[in-house]
Order: structure tokens, then sequence, then C-alpha cells
């Protein structure tokens, strides 16, 4: 019987294939998510810092998952407090393939 210790996983080509722009504010899980709100403080804070520090165009906020919710609502705050602003909503289905390799002979390759 094959166990995950017998297998390690592959570099695909579905990791960091994508050059991360100096607009991209990716939403991430941290170990408070869903118990305070300051996580989502940060990252309209980053957003205004864009607009109105850096002065960028654009924003664009990435996210995953259950954190889909919340990162409209950032969204959302920060048109409210950036005069003039539109938002453009994409959601995009991304399908990633784990490749697990065997560190022994005579296993065969999983996806």
């Amino acid at each position: 019987m094959a166990t995950r210790a017998k297998y390690t996983r592959a570099k695909g080509n579905n990791e960091n294939n994508e050059q991360k722009l100096d607009t991209d504010i990716l939403m991430r899980f941290s170990p408070t998510y869903g118990k305070i709100f300051i996580d989502l403080g940060r990252y309209v804070a980053r957003a205004l810092t864009l607009f109105f520090g850096e002065s960028k165009n654009f924003v664009t906020i990435k996210a995953a998952e259950k954190l889909m919710d919340k990162a409209l609502w950032v969204a959302e705050v920060v048109r409210r407090k950036v005069e003039g602003l539109h938002m453009i909503v994409n959601v995009a289905e991304r399908i990633i393939v784990d490749i697990w390799e065997p560190k022994e002979e005579g296993l065969v390759t999983v996806r």
C-alpha cells in the first residue's frame, strides 16, 4: 500500500506562472479568519495607498473560495472612498492539477 510519505509533490505548470503586478492585492486565509475584521482593514488601506500614495490607476483584488465575499466587501469600501472609481467584477475559474511523483521505484505518478 502506497502512503503519502512515499511521494513528493512535483512542481507543475500551474504554480506561479503569472507575474504579480504591483497593483495586485492577494487575499489569503489567516488563523483568525472569520473572527475579526482587522485583516480586511489592511486590504482597504493597501488599496487606498495604491490609489492616493502611489497614484495608480487601478487595483486588482484576488481571492479564492471563502474569501470571495470579503474581497467584494473590500472592493465596495474602496469604491466608495475613491471618487469617480468604477468597479469591474470578473469571476474566473482555474483548474489546478497536483502531480505527486514517487520516491521509490515501482510506484506510479499520481495526479
